[in-house]
Parts: structure tokens; C-alpha cells; sequence
């Protein structure tokens, strides 16, 4: 097995059919992360779409704030940590030919509630999971972003039988020491003077605005901090069974690459895409770092994002 860490897989891995695409190598530079920044994507305000419904859940002891759009299969839709279902507006039309496109806000994030202040991956999936049954809808595609992938995954774990197949992004079944320190370090108010552009929108999406980052910023340190999150055994992810498809970007600080190879190379049934040039989460539309320039990788990866999924799910279904 190559090393995945010098090199960029601009294709796809699978299981059938070897290596789709080319590998060669680039020069690795280390980049400072911004920690928030690697969390969050955003898009313009302008950029807002129209929604065919919404409504709220009480699930689980929090109220699930979820939009809906189309008609057709289901598919979930999924954002990360500190994001709303908003992050999923420019691939409303590509992915949404034929589908009937579920999107929640997890729980504590956007206008969905989380009095008790909890949050874990696990009752996250649990969240999912009662919200499909309020919705009466019996399987899904899954699709999710950092969180919501590691959502996923323990839906996977939880009750197989609802996912038909599931796309992980920016996301992995295990927590790194380095990721660990990443998290203890995630600092609202720090961040906002720092990408005063990027807290903005979030601030504008989430109802409780500055506290409510603030409230989701502890959470991060809380779950990261725990030893039972981001820690599952080889073993289990071995039995997931559903089809996957891993999409990863070769420059993400959170999460190395590394682990998204390692994550393709236990699951069973799973596909692996790197994005070649892509920070964490960044290729969902603009990223802003210091200069607030325009990631030109991240543009390329979101364009092609959809057909890959779109493909994906042509092999597998």
C-alpha cells in the first residue's frame, strides 16, 4: 500500500476496481491551522435557496429543526460541527434530481435545540434516527460533513438497515492525539475576531447567535476531550457492510488523510475520493483564511462533488 501522506489521489480508490484517477506526488508544506476555520464553510448570504418545507422534531429530548426539499428517494443530508443545513445550498440541484433531500440542523445548532447542553456523535445518530421515524421514512442515502459523517457512522453502527449507502466527508472513526489537542483548543471569540466574515454568517444562521457558538465551542472541547468518542475499534467498522464512499480533502489538519485511507481500508464495501489541494470542509464553497482569498482546489473539488456522488451511488445501488 502506498503511503497516502506525500501524494495526491486526484480519482477514486475501490475495492472492485483498483485505482480510478492518477497518483503522484507534491510537496506537503505545514500550514497553520485555524481551528475554527478548518470547522466551518460558509456561503454568500445572496446564495440562500428557497425551501420546498420545514418544520421541527421533538426527538430525544431537544426539538430538531429540518428542512426538506424535492421529491423521489431519500437522501440525508448531514452538515459538521458549528454549520446548518444551509451548507448543503449549492448541491441542492445536482443532488436533488429525483430525491426527496432530508436536512437537519443537529441537534444545539441552527434553530434546532439542545437544552441539556449534551452532544455526541452517538445521540446526534439517535437524533437522525428518531427523525427519520417522525418522517416515516424507512432507509436513506446518508451523506454528512465532519460531524455529520461521524453522525453517520454510528448510524451505521446503530441500525444499518436505514442507510442504503453513505458518503463520509472530512470524517473518520477515530480521534488522533493530535486532533484531540486541535479540539481542546477551539475558542469562539478568538476565532471571531480572527475571520470576522466567516462568524458573521454563522452568527446570522444560528438562532442563539454569539452565545450559541460559544455554547457549541465548549461542546467541541467536551466531546474531544472524551475518551469515548472518536474511538472506535478496527472490529466494528470492519462489520459495517453499508457501501461508502469516503471523500477527503489531502490537506485537512483535523483529520490527515492518513486516517481516511485507513477508515476505506477496514470498511468492507467503500470507496475513497481525496481531493487533491482541499482543507477541512473547505470545498463547500468559499474559504477564508487570513487574506480571505479565494480557494481555487476547493472550487474545482465542490464542482465535481456531485457527479462523484452521483456516480457513486449509480455503482453501488
Amino acid at each position: 500500500m502506498v503511503d497516502p501522506s506525500p501524494y495526491v489521489l486526484n480519482g477514486l480508490l475501490s475495492r472492485s476496481g483498483g485505482l480510478r484517477g492518477d497518483m503522484r506526488p507534491l510537496n506537503t508544506n505545514p500550514r497553520i491551522l485555524l481551528v475554527v476555520a478548518a470547522m466551518l464553510v460558509v456561503l454568500r448570504p445572496g446564495e440562500a435557496q428557497d425551501w420546498a418545507s420545514s418544520g421541527f422534531a421533538d426527538v430525544n429530548g431537544v426539538r430538531l429543526h429540518y428542512r426538506i426539499v424535492g421529491e423521489g428517494e431519500p437522501m440525508l443530508l448531514v452538515h459538521g460541527f458549528t454549520n446548518v443545513g444551509q451548507v448543503w445550498n449549492p448541491f441542492l440541484d445536482p443532488l436533488g434530481d429525483n430525491r426527496l433531500l432530508i436536512i437537519p440542523d443537529l441537534r444545539g445548532h441552527g434553530l434546532s435545540t439542545n437544552p441539556g447542553g449534551e452532544f455526541t456523535h452517538r445521540l446526534a445518530a439517535q437524533d437522525l434516527l428518531a427523525l427519520l421515524d417522525e418522517l416515516e421514512v424507512q432507509s436513506v442515502v446518508g451523506v454528512g460533513h465532519s460531524s455529520g459523517a461521524l453522525a453517520l457512522l454510528e448510524l451505521a453502527l446503530l441500525a444499518p438497515e436505514r442507510l442504503e449507502a453513505m458518503v463520509l466527508i472530512d470524517g473518520v472513526h477515530r480521534f488522533s492525539d493530535e486532533t484531540r489537542e486541535i479540539m481542546a483548543g477551539v475558542d469562539a471569540d478568538s476565532m471571531l475576531t480572527a475571520l470576522p466574515n466567516l462568524f458573521g454568517a454563522m452568527i446570522e444562521w444560528h438562532a442563539g447567535g454569539m452565545t450559541q457558538l460559544r455554547e457549541l465551542a465548549e461542546q467541541v472541547r467536551t466531546f474531544g476531550a472524551d475518551p469515548t468518542e472518536g474511538a472506535h475499534a478496527p472490529a466494528a467498522i470492519r462489520d459495517i457492510e453499508v457501501p461508502t464512499l469516503i471523500v477527503h480533502g489531502d490537506r485537512d489538519d483535523l483529520y490527515p488523510v492518513a486516517m481516511a485511507v485507513e477508515l476505506y481500508e477496514l470498511l468492507p464495501n467503500a470507496e475513497l475520493w481525496i481531493m487533491p489541494g482541499v482543507d477541512h470542509g473547505a470545498f463547500f464553497g468559499y474559504q477564508f483564511d487570513p487574506e480571505e482569498e479565494r480557494c481555487t482546489a476547493c472550487v474545482i473539488a465542490g464542482a465535481q462533488f456531485p457527479a462523484v456522488v452521483n456516480g457513486f451511488l449509480e455503482r453501488v445501488r
